[in-house]
Protein backbone atom coordinates (compact mmCIF):
# COMPACT_ATOMS: atom_id res chain seq x y z
CA UNK A 1 0.00 0.00 0.00
CA UNK A 2 0.71 3.43 -0.17
CA UNK A 3 2.09 3.92 3.36
CA UNK A 4 4.18 1.09 3.09
CA UNK A 5 5.91 2.10 0.09
CA UNK A 6 6.66 5.60 1.85
CA UNK A 7 8.36 3.39 4.43
CA UNK A 8 10.49 1.52 1.67
CA UNK A 9 11.29 4.94 0.14
CA UNK A 10 11.96 6.13 3.69
CA UNK A 11 14.83 3.81 3.77
CA UNK A 12 16.33 4.11 0.49
CA UNK A 13 16.56 7.59 1.42
CA UNK A 14 18.70 7.25 4.39
CA UNK A 15 21.79 8.88 4.85
CA UNK A 16 25.31 7.10 6.45
CA UNK A 17 28.12 9.73 7.40
CA UNK A 18 31.20 7.30 8.44
CA UNK A 19 33.43 8.49 10.76
CA UNK A 20 37.09 6.95 9.53
CA UNK A 21 39.84 8.45 11.22
CA UNK A 22 40.67 11.48 10.31
CA UNK A 23 37.02 12.46 10.08
CA UNK A 24 36.18 11.91 13.57
CA UNK A 25 38.72 15.06 14.25
CA UNK A 26 36.24 17.39 12.33
CA UNK A 27 32.73 15.68 13.99
CA UNK A 28 34.53 16.27 17.59
CA UNK A 29 35.36 19.96 16.93
CA UNK A 30 31.59 20.49 16.25
CA UNK A 31 30.54 19.68 12.32
CA UNK A 32 27.22 19.54 12.55
CA UNK A 33 25.68 16.46 10.67
CA UNK A 34 21.74 16.49 9.68
CA UNK A 35 19.61 15.06 12.47
CA UNK A 36 18.14 12.38 10.18
CA UNK A 37 21.32 11.19 9.58
CA UNK A 38 23.10 8.38 10.47
CA UNK A 39 26.61 8.58 12.02
CA UNK A 40 28.90 5.73 12.04
CA UNK A 41 31.52 5.80 14.24
CA UNK A 42 34.51 3.56 13.93
CA UNK A 43 36.99 1.02 15.96
CA UNK A 44 40.71 2.27 15.83
CA UNK A 45 41.46 -0.16 12.67
CA UNK A 46 42.19 -2.82 15.18
CA UNK A 47 39.19 -3.70 17.08
CA UNK A 48 38.94 -1.09 19.67
CA UNK A 49 36.12 1.70 19.63
CA UNK A 50 37.52 5.10 19.40
CA UNK A 51 33.95 6.92 20.36
CA UNK A 52 30.62 6.23 22.36
CA UNK A 53 28.03 8.99 22.25
CA UNK A 54 27.45 10.59 25.20
CA UNK A 55 24.19 10.25 26.67
CA UNK A 56 22.18 13.63 25.59
CA UNK A 57 23.00 12.61 22.16
CA UNK A 58 21.42 8.93 22.01
CA UNK A 59 18.03 10.03 20.71
CA UNK A 60 19.11 11.45 17.78
CA UNK A 61 16.90 10.72 14.61
CA UNK A 62 19.23 9.46 12.87
CA UNK A 63 20.97 7.73 15.44
CA UNK A 64 24.24 5.90 15.75
CA UNK A 65 25.99 3.03 13.95
CA UNK A 66 29.55 1.14 13.89
CA UNK A 67 32.14 0.08 11.35
CA UNK A 68 34.20 -2.67 12.85
CA UNK A 69 37.54 -4.14 11.20
CA UNK A 70 38.67 -7.69 11.56
CA UNK A 71 40.71 -7.13 8.47
CA UNK A 72 43.10 -3.52 7.69
CA UNK A 73 44.74 -2.18 4.17
CA UNK A 74 46.84 0.35 6.06
CA UNK A 75 49.76 2.18 8.27
CA UNK A 76 51.41 1.01 10.35
CA UNK A 77 50.85 -2.69 9.22
CA UNK A 78 47.98 -3.91 7.29
CA UNK A 79 46.64 -6.59 8.34
CA UNK A 80 44.84 -8.96 5.49
CA UNK A 81 46.65 -12.52 6.12
CA UNK A 82 45.00 -14.67 8.91
CA UNK A 83 41.99 -13.54 11.46
CA UNK A 84 43.89 -12.73 14.52
CA UNK A 85 40.58 -11.22 16.52
CA UNK A 86 39.36 -12.99 19.70
CA UNK A 87 35.53 -12.61 20.23
CA UNK A 88 35.67 -12.27 23.46
CA UNK A 89 37.01 -8.60 22.10
CA UNK A 90 34.42 -8.16 19.84
CA UNK A 91 32.03 -8.86 22.37
CA UNK A 92 33.39 -6.70 24.71
CA UNK A 93 33.54 -3.76 22.26
CA UNK A 94 30.09 -4.14 20.29
CA UNK A 95 28.58 -4.78 23.61
CA UNK A 96 29.63 -0.89 24.91
CA UNK A 97 28.86 -0.09 21.49
CA UNK A 98 24.92 -1.71 21.69
CA UNK A 99 24.88 -0.27 25.22
CA UNK A 100 25.77 3.19 24.28
CA UNK A 101 23.04 3.33 21.96
CA UNK A 102 25.00 1.83 18.74
CA UNK A 103 22.16 0.07 17.70
CA UNK A 104 20.84 1.60 14.03
CA UNK A 105 23.70 -0.38 12.28
CA UNK A 106 26.67 -2.22 12.04
CA UNK A 107 29.05 -2.95 9.36
CA UNK A 108 32.47 -5.52 9.41
CA UNK A 109 35.48 -5.16 7.32
CA UNK A 110 35.96 -8.67 6.80
CA UNK A 111 39.12 -8.84 3.88
CA UNK A 112 39.03 -12.39 3.10
CA UNK A 113 36.37 -14.11 4.29
CA UNK A 114 37.70 -17.78 4.25
CA UNK A 115 40.12 -17.06 7.08
CA UNK A 116 37.41 -15.03 8.80
CA UNK A 117 34.99 -17.17 9.00
CA UNK A 118 34.49 -17.46 12.87
CA UNK A 119 34.64 -14.02 14.33
CA UNK A 120 32.10 -13.26 11.15
CA UNK A 121 29.56 -15.53 12.24
CA UNK A 122 29.85 -14.62 15.39
CA UNK A 123 29.50 -10.78 14.41
CA UNK A 124 26.56 -11.47 12.86
CA UNK A 125 24.65 -13.47 15.36
CA UNK A 126 25.30 -10.80 17.95
CA UNK A 127 24.08 -7.82 15.68
CA UNK A 128 21.12 -10.20 15.25
CA UNK A 129 20.62 -10.59 19.18
CA UNK A 130 22.95 -8.33 20.89
CA UNK A 131 21.26 -9.30 24.45
CA UNK A 132 21.78 -13.05 23.67
CA UNK A 133 25.64 -12.80 24.54
CA UNK A 134 27.52 -12.33 27.60
CA UNK A 135 31.29 -13.16 29.20
CA UNK A 136 30.09 -16.48 30.50
CA UNK A 137 28.96 -18.39 27.22
CA UNK A 138 31.44 -17.31 24.80
CA UNK A 139 32.98 -20.70 25.29
CA UNK A 140 29.91 -22.46 25.01
CA UNK A 141 29.16 -20.27 21.51
CA UNK A 142 32.46 -21.26 20.09
CA UNK A 143 31.87 -24.92 21.35
CA UNK A 144 28.51 -24.79 19.43
CA UNK A 145 30.35 -23.69 16.19
CA UNK A 146 32.66 -26.13 16.52
CA UNK A 147 30.24 -28.71 16.43
CA UNK A 148 29.40 -28.46 13.05
CA UNK A 149 32.85 -30.09 12.14
CA UNK A 150 34.28 -31.38 15.26
CA UNK A 151 31.06 -33.26 16.54
CA UNK A 152 31.55 -35.15 19.51
CA UNK A 153 35.41 -33.32 19.96
CA UNK A 154 33.65 -30.35 20.09
CA UNK A 155 34.43 -29.05 23.45
CA UNK A 156 38.58 -29.94 22.09
CA UNK A 157 38.26 -28.10 19.35
CA UNK A 158 36.40 -25.04 20.66
CA UNK A 159 39.58 -25.07 23.27
CA UNK A 160 42.16 -25.17 21.02
CA UNK A 161 40.29 -22.31 18.54
CA UNK A 162 40.16 -20.30 21.39
CA UNK A 163 43.51 -20.75 22.18
CA UNK A 164 44.80 -19.82 19.13
CA UNK A 165 42.75 -16.51 18.87
CA UNK A 166 44.22 -15.26 21.99
CA UNK A 167 48.11 -16.14 21.72
CA UNK A 168 47.28 -14.59 17.45
CA UNK A 169 45.77 -11.40 19.25
CA UNK A 170 48.86 -10.60 20.71
CA UNK A 171 50.53 -9.12 17.32
CA UNK A 172 49.38 -9.49 13.57
CA UNK A 173 51.32 -11.47 11.32
CA UNK A 174 52.09 -8.66 9.65
CA UNK A 175 54.14 -6.66 12.33
CA UNK A 176 55.34 -9.88 13.74
CA UNK A 177 59.98 -10.45 13.35
CA UNK A 178 62.71 -11.07 14.89
CA UNK A 179 62.73 -8.32 17.75
CA UNK A 180 59.14 -8.33 18.80
CA UNK A 181 59.73 -10.06 22.12
CA UNK A 182 63.14 -10.25 24.14
CA UNK A 183 65.50 -13.28 23.32
CA UNK A 184 68.06 -12.73 26.25
CA UNK A 185 65.47 -13.33 28.93
CA UNK A 186 63.74 -16.04 27.46
CA UNK A 187 60.59 -14.21 26.32
CA UNK A 188 60.71 -15.19 22.68
CA UNK A 189 61.35 -19.00 24.20
CA UNK A 190 58.08 -19.21 25.81
CA UNK A 191 55.58 -17.43 23.01
CA UNK A 192 56.89 -19.85 20.66
CA UNK A 193 57.19 -23.17 22.64
CA UNK A 194 53.51 -22.33 23.77
CA UNK A 195 52.62 -21.73 19.75
CA UNK A 196 54.01 -25.09 18.88
CA UNK A 197 52.57 -27.06 22.26
CA UNK A 198 49.43 -25.61 20.31
CA UNK A 199 50.34 -27.20 16.80
CA UNK A 200 51.31 -30.40 18.25
CA UNK A 201 47.64 -30.35 20.56
CA UNK A 202 46.03 -29.36 17.37
CA UNK A 203 47.55 -32.28 15.21
CA UNK A 204 46.89 -34.76 17.41
CA UNK A 205 43.10 -33.86 17.18
CA UNK A 206 43.16 -33.79 13.36
CA UNK A 207 44.76 -37.49 13.43
CA UNK A 208 41.51 -38.28 15.60
CA UNK A 209 39.21 -36.49 13.77
CA UNK A 210 40.31 -38.05 9.98
CA UNK A 211 39.80 -41.76 11.75
CA UNK A 212 35.76 -40.27 12.65
CA UNK A 213 35.04 -38.09 10.20
CA UNK A 214 32.10 -39.23 7.93
CA UNK A 215 32.81 -36.48 5.36
CA UNK A 216 35.73 -34.84 3.95
CA UNK A 217 33.86 -31.67 4.15
CA UNK A 218 34.56 -32.15 7.96
CA UNK A 219 38.03 -32.22 8.10
CA UNK A 220 38.38 -29.25 5.69
CA UNK A 221 36.34 -27.16 7.66
CA UNK A 222 38.80 -28.21 10.83
CA UNK A 223 41.94 -27.69 8.71
CA UNK A 224 40.41 -24.23 7.55
CA UNK A 225 39.30 -23.00 10.76
CA UNK A 226 41.45 -24.46 13.37
CA UNK A 227 44.80 -26.73 12.39
CA UNK A 228 45.63 -24.25 9.24
CA UNK A 229 45.83 -20.99 11.31
CA UNK A 230 47.66 -22.86 14.27
CA UNK A 231 50.51 -24.66 12.18
CA UNK A 232 50.91 -21.18 9.90
CA UNK A 233 51.22 -19.04 12.99
CA UNK A 234 53.34 -21.52 14.95
CA UNK A 235 55.68 -21.74 12.18
CA UNK A 236 55.44 -18.03 11.44
CA UNK A 237 56.43 -17.79 15.47
CA UNK A 238 59.24 -20.56 14.85
CA UNK A 239 60.86 -18.45 11.83
CA UNK A 240 61.27 -14.99 13.79
CA UNK A 241 62.51 -16.77 16.97
CA UNK A 242 65.12 -18.36 14.78
CA UNK A 243 66.33 -15.86 12.97
CA UNK A 244 66.40 -14.34 16.52
CA UNK A 245 68.79 -16.70 18.31
CA UNK A 246 70.63 -16.49 14.84
CA UNK A 247 71.18 -12.62 15.15
CA UNK A 248 71.82 -12.80 18.98
CA UNK A 249 73.95 -15.95 18.97
CA UNK A 250 76.07 -14.52 15.90
CA UNK A 251 77.06 -11.22 18.00
CA UNK A 252 78.40 -13.61 20.53
CA UNK A 253 80.72 -15.25 17.60
CA UNK A 254 79.12 -18.18 18.71
CA UNK A 255 79.00 -20.92 15.39
CA UNK A 256 75.54 -22.59 16.85
CA UNK A 257 74.34 -19.32 14.88
CA UNK A 258 74.32 -21.19 11.98
CA UNK A 259 71.95 -24.30 13.13
CA UNK A 260 69.17 -21.65 13.82
CA UNK A 261 70.22 -20.04 10.26
CA UNK A 262 69.18 -23.00 8.93
CA UNK A 263 66.47 -23.53 10.80
CA UNK A 264 64.93 -20.12 10.13
CA UNK A 265 64.88 -21.42 6.40
CA UNK A 266 63.63 -24.68 6.79
CA UNK A 267 60.86 -23.13 8.65
CA UNK A 268 60.41 -20.38 5.51
CA UNK A 269 60.07 -23.11 3.25
CA UNK A 270 57.16 -24.61 5.60
CA UNK A 271 55.43 -21.85 4.88
CA UNK A 272 55.15 -22.22 1.35
CA UNK A 273 54.13 -25.87 1.53
CA UNK A 274 51.31 -25.35 4.16
CA UNK A 275 50.42 -22.58 1.55
CA UNK A 276 50.82 -24.95 -1.88
CA UNK A 277 48.47 -27.51 0.06
CA UNK A 278 45.86 -24.83 1.16
CA UNK A 279 45.34 -23.84 -2.18
CA UNK A 280 46.02 -26.70 -4.18
CA UNK A 281 45.68 -29.79 -2.56
CA UNK A 282 42.53 -29.55 -0.04
CA UNK A 283 39.89 -30.70 -1.26
CA UNK A 284 41.03 -31.05 -5.18
CA UNK A 285 41.98 -26.94 -5.21
CA UNK A 286 38.21 -25.63 -4.55
CA UNK A 287 39.74 -22.69 -2.32
CA UNK A 288 43.44 -22.11 -4.48
CA UNK A 289 44.03 -18.21 -4.49
CA UNK A 290 42.40 -17.55 -0.57
CA UNK A 291 45.81 -18.55 1.18
CA UNK A 292 48.08 -16.14 -1.71
CA UNK A 293 48.60 -12.84 0.24
CA UNK A 294 52.24 -11.97 1.52
CA UNK A 295 52.83 -12.05 5.24
CA UNK A 296 56.84 -12.44 5.64
CA UNK A 297 59.11 -9.42 5.23
CA UNK A 298 56.79 -6.22 5.79
CA UNK A 299 59.11 -3.16 5.53
CA UNK A 300 56.20 -0.93 4.63
CA UNK A 301 52.75 -0.89 5.81
CA UNK A 302 51.72 -2.41 2.29
CA UNK A 303 53.75 -4.84 2.65
CA UNK A 304 56.09 -7.01 -0.50
CA UNK A 305 54.65 -8.35 -3.15
CA UNK A 306 55.70 -11.91 -1.97
CA UNK A 307 56.91 -13.39 1.06
CA UNK A 308 60.56 -12.44 1.75
CA UNK A 309 63.05 -14.31 3.75
CA UNK A 310 64.62 -12.60 6.92
CA UNK A 311 68.28 -12.06 6.44
CA UNK A 312 70.16 -14.18 8.50
CA UNK A 313 74.05 -14.60 9.68
CA UNK A 314 76.11 -17.35 9.03
CA UNK A 315 79.65 -17.15 11.06
CA UNK A 316 82.58 -19.04 9.38
CA UNK A 317 85.12 -21.00 12.09
CA UNK A 318 87.63 -17.31 11.64
CA UNK A 319 84.86 -15.13 12.91
CA UNK A 320 83.92 -16.95 16.25
CA UNK A 321 84.67 -14.72 19.02
CA UNK A 322 88.49 -15.03 20.91
CA UNK A 323 88.14 -12.76 23.52
CA UNK A 324 86.13 -15.83 25.22
CA UNK A 325 82.30 -15.18 26.55
CA UNK A 326 81.05 -14.00 29.23
CA UNK A 327 77.78 -15.17 31.06
CA UNK A 328 75.34 -12.88 32.87
CA UNK A 329 73.33 -13.95 36.11
CA UNK A 330 69.68 -14.10 35.88
CA UNK A 331 67.61 -14.46 39.30
CA UNK A 332 70.56 -15.73 41.09
CA UNK A 333 72.02 -18.37 38.79
CA UNK A 334 74.70 -18.51 35.94
CA UNK A 335 74.06 -21.14 33.31
CA UNK A 336 77.15 -22.21 31.01
CA UNK A 337 77.36 -24.15 27.91
CA UNK A 338 80.67 -26.21 28.48
CA UNK A 339 81.96 -25.27 25.15
CA UNK A 340 81.35 -21.44 25.99
CA UNK A 341 84.46 -20.79 28.11
CA UNK A 342 86.25 -17.82 28.14
CA UNK A 343 89.82 -18.99 27.97
CA UNK A 344 91.17 -22.70 27.44
CA UNK A 345 94.74 -23.95 27.09
CA UNK A 346 95.91 -27.58 26.76
CA UNK A 347 99.36 -29.63 26.90
CA UNK A 348 101.80 -29.85 24.21
CA UNK A 349 99.65 -32.12 21.64
CA UNK A 350 96.06 -31.76 23.49
CA UNK A 351 93.25 -29.88 21.99
CA UNK A 352 90.05 -28.90 23.60
CA UNK A 353 87.27 -30.52 21.22
CA UNK A 354 83.36 -29.95 21.41
CA UNK A 355 81.46 -32.78 20.99
CA UNK A 356 78.02 -31.48 18.99
CA UNK A 357 74.60 -32.70 20.59
CA UNK A 358 76.48 -34.94 23.87
CA UNK A 359 74.60 -34.38 26.28
CA UNK A 360 71.54 -32.62 28.18
CA UNK A 361 71.92 -29.66 25.85
CA UNK A 362 74.03 -27.98 23.09
CA UNK A 363 77.89 -29.85 23.08
CA UNK A 364 79.93 -31.96 25.65
CA UNK A 365 83.42 -30.38 25.90
CA UNK A 366 86.32 -32.65 26.32
CA UNK A 367 90.23 -32.70 25.82
CA UNK A 368 91.44 -35.03 23.14
CA UNK A 369 93.61 -37.62 22.26
CA UNK A 370 91.58 -39.28 25.15
CA UNK A 371 94.71 -40.90 26.37
CA UNK A 372 97.31 -37.77 27.07
CA UNK A 373 98.59 -36.60 29.58
CA UNK A 374 96.07 -33.56 30.61
CA UNK A 375 98.98 -31.93 32.65
CA UNK A 376 98.53 -28.11 32.95
CA UNK A 377 95.20 -28.31 30.64
CA UNK A 378 92.59 -25.99 32.19
CA UNK A 379 89.28 -24.22 30.44
CA UNK A 380 87.86 -20.96 32.65
CA UNK A 381 84.77 -19.28 32.51
CA UNK A 382 84.20 -15.85 33.37
CA UNK A 383 80.46 -14.35 34.79
CA UNK A 384 79.31 -11.00 34.82
CA UNK A 385 77.27 -10.91 38.46
CA UNK A 386 74.56 -7.68 39.23
CA UNK A 387 75.01 -8.41 43.05
CA UNK A 388 78.06 -9.08 45.22
CA UNK A 389 78.50 -12.72 46.06
CA UNK A 390 80.57 -14.09 49.16
CA UNK A 391 79.96 -17.46 48.43
CA UNK A 392 78.16 -19.81 45.75
CA UNK A 393 77.03 -23.41 45.02
CA UNK A 394 78.38 -25.20 41.77
CA UNK A 395 76.99 -27.84 39.51
CA UNK A 396 78.76 -29.70 36.87
CA UNK A 397 78.14 -32.10 34.34
CA UNK A 398 80.14 -34.88 33.47
CA UNK A 399 79.94 -37.64 31.16
CA UNK A 400 81.79 -40.72 32.89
Amino acid sequence: DAQESRGLGDVYKRQVWTLYSEMLDYYDEGLQVPEDVTVMLCDDNWGDIRKIPSPDMRNRKGGFGMYYHFSYYGAPRAMKWLQQMQVQQVWQQMDIAYRSGIDRVWIVNVGDIKPAEFVTQFFMDMAWNPDLFNQDNLMEYTESFCRTFAGNQAKEAARLLNLYNKYASRVTAEMLCDTTYDIASGEWKRVRDEFLALEAEASRLDATLKASAETCASKDAYYQIVLYPIQALANLHDLYYSVAMNHYLAQQGDMEANEWAERAERCFSRDSMLTHYYNIEMNGGKWNGIMTQPHIGYSTWHGPEHNIMPKVVRLTSAQERKDGHVHTERKGTVAIEAQKYYAATATDGAKWTVIPHLGRTSSALTLMPPTIDTGSSCVSYRMSLSSPWDSMRVKLIFST
